[in-house]
């Protein structure tokens, strides 16, 4: 896609969707990729989560990123013939907000190295303090109840049955089944109130839903936050060949999956919504059609 081009909603939505399909073929599932870093702007402004999924599968060991302005900002010059990585941006006007595309590039294409202008690279060296604190530090935390059946959040009591420490293999898998409940009790009433939640039996089998996207997409998130493994996600949700029927299918799916989990992720975190203006609150892909 010519990012130079007037893009419309159903540009970016298809050239999102192309995308994931590119990886699910290669069998990598984006959201349950684990990487060193979060991408970020140059200023170490983080980037919307959709953006993390079109950047974070890219091999650079860092992950900072810079835009056009931020280029002339800063005096930088890119290599010629780079091309820079395309990803989503939201148009405010006067009318509703809309989706465009737009163009990012990484330090390897600058002409010269300005490594002083990086933010420093943040390293968690504690995952299990980090995990604490995710779980501690949650709004209107679900009520926890000690269990032997797998872990389980129940809608209807808004409660989390979880088995103890003890009883998973290692603490990833632990803390990574218990960010995937969390997950899912960001839908309830109470807290972001998603109209896609519903009630689920414990029996259910996996479905390829959009709740069940946003819970993988937040789950995976939170996992890279603290610096643990996907576990969880490895061993009961990577199922390649099942989201990609369904993102064939529907080719609006990831963008407002994303656009969900940031909502989500924002909310667990107790993170200032306002970091990530690409929100469901400001933009319905219903609307834009």
């Amino acid at each position: 896609m010519n990012v130079k081009q007037k893009t419309t909603s159903q540009d970016v939505h298809s050239f999102v969707a192309s995308r994931m399909i590119e990886q699910l073929q290669l069998g990598i599932i984006p959201w349950i990729e684990r990487y060193s870093e979060h991408p970020q702007y140059i200023n170490g402004y983080p980037m919307d989560y959709i953006n993390v999924l079109l950047l974070g599968t890219l091999g650079y060991p860092r992950k900072v990123f810079v835009t056009s302005k931020q280029l002339k900002r800063n005096n930088i010059t890119i290599k010629r013939g780079e091309k820079g990585f395309t990803i989503i941006g939201m148009r405010h006007g006067t009318c509703r907000p809309a989706l465009y595309c737009t163009t990012v590039y990484h330090p390897v294409n600058f002409n010269g190295v300005y490594d002083d202008l990086l933010p420093t690279e943040k390293i968690e060296r504690n995952p299990l303090k980090a995990c604490q604190k995710i779980v501690s530090g949650m709004p209107k935390l679900p009520r926890i109840i000690p269990d032997l059946a797998p872990a389980y959040y129940s809608l209807s009591s808004d409660s989390i049955k979880m088995p103890e420490q003890e009883r998973f293999e290692t603490k990833d898998q632990y803390y990574s089944s218990l960010f995937y409940v969390l997950a899912q009790s960001t839908g309830h009433p109470s807290r972001m109130k998603r109209p896609c939640s519903f009630y689920r039996s414990p029996d259910d089998p996996k479905s390829h839903t959009l709740e069940d996207l946003i819970t993988e997409m937040t789950t995976g998130y939170l996992c890279n936050h603290a610096g643990i493994f996907p576990s969880f996600l490895i061993k009961y949700h990577s199922d390649c060949d099942g989201w990609l029927r369904e993102i064939k299918r529907n080719k609006e799916m990831v963008v407002t999956g994303a656009m969900y989990a940031q909502e989500s992720i924002n909310y667990i975190l107790n993170r200032n919504p306002m970091l990530n203006p690409i929100q469901t609150g400001v933009y319905s892909p219903k609307e834009a059609k």
